[in-house]
């Protein structure tokens, strides 16, 4: 019994895959990021949102299909693209189905054996039930966390004035205290 429950308590405990991926700065950095058919949320120079499919990534500009229109968007005139708001529907789908996978194998491969403490799962009904169980709570988890991600997330951000990038990062070693500071133009 021992080990389903540190193997319960180490799954629970995952969290997700972070890419640390850097926003785009350039459409030629878009290419990496997006593809053609992908959905996007698009600001231009003037504050004006429209919402398309991607038709295409030649590298200067951006091919946006709006309601059946094409239209070309040169980088100048995009002040940022994101992606839309992450569906639920995907979080619970994901959730549900790697808590009973989880629940099953763990109920399955239950060696019944006189240091558990409970009843023996390895039957059909054990491991359907210790499956659902999990599945229940991995679906509840798969909620949360699109919960969590329920905003559009940034892919491109034209960088304003020079292009000069930099970040101030604190250090702490013995007996000295400083700021490293790192410049990018």
């Amino acid at each position: 019994m021992l080990r389903p429950v540190i193997v319960l308590v180490a799954y629970l405990s995952l969290s997700s895959a972070a890419f640390a991926q850097t926003d785009a700065t350039s459409f030629l950095d878009l290419q990496t990021r997006l593809k053609v058919g992908d959905e996007v949320i698009v600001t231009d120079d003037a504050g004006g949102i429209m919402t398309g499919r991607v038709s295409q990534l030649p590298g200067t500009s951006l091919g946006l299909r709006v309601s059946g229109r094409e239209l070309q968007l040169l980088a100048s005139d995009v002040r940022l693209i994101e992606r839309p708001k992450d569906r639920l529907w995907n979080g619970m789908a994901i959730g549900g189905a790697v808590g009973f996978a989880t629940g099953a194998v763990l109920a399955a491969t239950d060696d019944c054996g006189g240091t558990t403490i409970g009843p023996c799962f390895r039957s059909a009904a054990g491991t359907l039930a210790v499956g659902g169980l999990l599945g229940l709570i991995g679906l509840g988890a798969g909620v949360a966390i699109d919960v969590a991600l329920s905003r559009p997330r940034l892919v491109y951000a034209r960088l304003r004035g020079a292009a000069a990038r930099g970040s101030t990062v604190p250090f702490f070693s013995r007996g000295q205290i400083g700021v490293r500071i790192h410049v990018d133009w």
